[in-house]
This record gives structure tokens, sequence and C-alpha cells, in this order.
């Protein structure tokens, strides 16, 4: 009997080395994003036999996504400490040079003083073209599917395409103009005005008939001031708000500012509208107003705006010149600046099943980390996800986990 307990010790002992070897056998790592995407290409093709994949400590930039299917159902992408993943570029401070060093930047600066300030950097020299940047586009509430722009990320925190009002930033009662029993949320609303009056409605959902409106006369000639959008090919002027219900949130392209200040939206509104007296409603001060917002508070800011660069953390992209404007806050030049530039999902895994991706940091991308379709049994833990302008993971699918994982610096938001 103790020799039966001997044996059967030994063959286990045996059987787990075997167990070992041949999971080693299966195991490569790689060093580099053009390594990694290598075998991706082989274990799809069939070429390779290899099912755990091994990151070695390294940025991995990539310029086309990782895509995962049916082919790789079995397999482990893990990754050991420092490895990162990135989408975009890591920008060096020291490429950067004074606002000074642009004889003809194109746009005036609303806060002269700021000059001093602003660092420029030439985003060609550093291997980005234009189409690396994205683009900006009318999106609203419940739209999905649109491009995003690069986004710039200091150390985890996104920085603020050049907008006015700036955030925080009180405006009088005639420039955000708040019904009575909307008062109590004043301090909601720094940082953003109202229209004072509408002037046309436009046509709903069109897509170059939006409306037509006027601002408190103080503001005139704030806005009038602004030209660069006016002569720029690529470059234009962006509101970001709501001005009607409270639910119709959207940013929206500015067609036109005439003369008179008065503005006319590209987009038409998300539903009809009609155009109604204050007076009414007794919402002073007595003005024809949108019916969908006669009782409440519009209220938005314009964004992408170059004259308007004035505060720590602002930036703004000259697309057709390839500049990239910054006011950099105190101590960037020891944290890491990073631009997005990946138009894809990082990592797409379609119709698979039994899937691990483990001990990565995904960092930097136009669009989403990891978006899953259709999959079973698809495990993500121990990551860092972040700096995505929409969802860190999107899962469709049954019995995913999504476990351990950091997220944060999203424009869409975690896990959907």
């Amino acid at each position: 009997m103790s020799n039966n307990k001997t044996i059967t010790l030994l063959l286990l002992v045996f059987l787990n080395l075997i167990s070992g070897f041949l999971k080693a056998q299966n195991t490569q790592n790689v060093s580099t994003s053009a390594e990694l995407l290598t075998l991706l290409s082989d274990i799809e093709a069939g070429t390779s036999a290899v099912d755990n994949i091994v990151l070695n400590a390294n940025t991995y930039n990539l310029s086309t996504p990782i895509n995962l299917t049916s082919e790789h159902n079995g397999i482990t992408i893990s990754g050991c400490d420092g490895v990162y993943i990135n989408g975009g570029v890591v920008l060096d401070a020291t490429s950067f040079v004074d606002f000074s060093s642009i004889t003809s930047p194109g746009f005036t600066l609303s806060n002269a003083s700021a000059a001093n300030s602003i660092k420029v950097l030439n985003l060609a020299n550093v291997g980005l073209t234009q189409s690396d940047l994205g683009s900006i586009n009318w999106h609203a509430l419940s739209v999905e599917n649109f491009d995003t722009p690069s986004v710039l990320w200091l150390e985890g925190e996104k920085m603020d395409l050049a907008r006015w009002p700036n955030k925080n930033e009180v405006m009088s009662s005639s420039q955000m103009i708040m019904p009575g029993e909307w008062i109590d949320v004043v301090d909601k609303m720094h940082g953003q005005i109202s229209y004072y009056e509408i002037l046309a409605t436009g046509t709903p959902n069109s897509a170059t008939d939006g409306i037509e409106f006027s601002v408190d006369s103080s503001l005139n000639s704030k806005i009038s001031s602004w030209d660069f959008y006016k002569t720029s090919p690529s470059e234009h002027l962006w509101t970001d708000g709501v001005f009607h219900s409270s639910w119709e949130w959207e940013y929206n392209k500015v067609k036109t500012i005439d003369g008179s200040g008065n503005i006319t939206l590209e987009h038409g509104n998300l539903s009809p509208f009609s155009i109604i007296s204050s007076d009414a409603v007794k919402n002073p001060p007595v003005r024809n107003v949108s019916s969908k917002s006669a009782v409440k508070p519009s209220h938005f800011y314009f964004e992408n705006v170059p004259e308007e660069i004035d505060e720590p953390g602002e930036y703004f992209i000259d697309r057709d010149n390839m500049l990239l404007y910054f006011f950099p806050p105190t101590g960037w030049e020891t944290k890491q600046l990073a631009l997005s530039t990946l138009n894809d999902n990082m990592i797409t895994i379609d119709n698979a099943s039994n899937i691990t991706i483990e001990n990565l940091t995904l960092q930097s991308g136009l669009k989403n980390g990891i978006e899953i379709n259709n999959c079973s049994d698809i495990t993500i833990q121990n990551n860092v996800i972040r700096y995505f302008n929409q969802w860190g993971v999107r899962v469709l699918g049954t019995n995913n986990v999504v476990d351990n994982c950091e997220l944060y610096g999203l424009g869409g938001g975690g896990v959907s």
C-alpha cells in the first residue's frame, strides 16, 4: 500500500512538471508593440500556438488598435510591472517654445498678459499629422458613434479646451439669467451664460439650420472679437450646454456671429419649439424666449476659442498649422503630458470567449479603452484604464467580468 502511494505521488509530481513545461512552451514574452501585434496576427492565422502572452516592462505605442476574435479564444495577455499601452503620444516639456516665438498665430489673445505663460509645440515635430488629431463634431444627449478630437491630459487630469467663460467665472445676472424659482442654484451656473433672446427657431434636427439668438449686449464686443474661426479651414467655435429643455444638452457649432453680436448655430435643436414672450410666464426681463426654456435657465459656454487661452490648464490645437498652444499649470514639467491620438477602441474583442486581459495600464485614445461585443467568459482584471474620450470598458455578452481595475480620466464613464 505504501509503495502505491509513493507511485501515485511521483506520478502527480511528474504530471505537474509536464503541465508546467507545456504551459511554458505556450508562453511568449514580447517587448514592443510590433512584436505584440505580429504575435496576435500569427495566432489568428493559426501559425502560432501561444496562448499566454506576457508583455515585458515598456511603453507600447499603438497607431492601430488590437482586435481579438474567436481565433484568440483561450489566450491571456498580461503585463509585468511597468507596462503601458499608449494610444497617444507623451509630450516632452522641453520641446515647447514660448508663445512669443510664433510670429503669426492668427489670433489676438483677449488677455495679452497670458502670452507670457503660454507654451507652443509643433506637433509635426513629434511625428503627428492632422489625421492623427481627430475632429470636433456635433453631438447631443443620447447621440453615439461620433468622432472625437485629441485631448490633452496632464498626469491623469483632462486639460480644458480653450473656453469662455472660464470655469467658475461668475457672470452678472443679466449675462446668466436665472428665473426666480431657479435662483437658489445660481452657484451651479458659474462659468456659463444664457441667451438673452431667441431670434429664429431654425429647423429641428437640421444639419445646417440652427437657432439664432442674442446674448446680453455687454458681451457683444467680447464675442465679436473672436476672428480665428472665420478664416481657419479646420477650427470652429462650439457651444456646450442647454438652450431649451434641461434634457436637451448639445454640443453645437457656431455658424456665424454677425456685427450686432447675434449668433446662429449650425445644427438644429433636437425637437420643435415656438417663440413666446417671457412676459407670458412672468420671467423678466420681457423678451422672446423658447417655449421649452421659458421658465428654466438656458446655460452654455463657448469652446475651442484660441483668443481665450488665459488660464492654467487651457489648450488649443491649430490643426492646419499643427501647433498645440498650452497654458501649463505650475510644476507641469515633471508630470506626464499626453495627447490622445488613437482614433479607435484600443482593444476590441468580437465574438470570442475565455480571454483574459490583466496587469496592464491602457491609456489615451479617442474612443473606448476596451470594447467587448457578443462575447462570453472574458476577464478584464487588475488593469489601469485611463485617458479615453469615451468609455473605459464597454461590454456586451454573458459571464464577462471586469474586476479590480482602476478607471479614471474617461469622457463617457468607467464600465458600460
